[in-house]
């Protein structure tokens, strides 16, 4: 498994883990409000051992990503995040 750090255009921070075959899919996982993606490195290398591809972003607030901590005033909030990481994996 391989692990990567990065951010999107809108300054949310993801992570990637990468299979270290061809993948057979792609998952996006979404963490609960208090959380970050960087709980979820067991999840990935058990997701990346079975040949899938794992992305984890931090919501706004949370984690590496900007924003008052774990404050989320709309759920577009959450959600525009989660859309423009899967337009970035697309």
């Amino acid at each position: 498994m391989t692990a990567s750090e990065n951010t999107l255009a809108s300054g949310k921070f993801f992570r990637f883990w990468s299979a270290a075959n061809e993948p057979r899919a792609v998952v996006l996982i979404s963490h609960g409000l208090g959380e970050h993606s960087g709980r979820y490195e067991h999840v990935a290398a058990a997701l990346t051992a079975d040949n899938l591809h794992v992305y984890a972003l931090d919501h706004i607030g949370h984690g590496k990503s900007p924003g008052k901590p774990a404050y989320i005033d709309r759920f577009s909030d959450l959600t525009s995040g989660v859309s423009e990481l899967r337009d970035h994996i697309r």
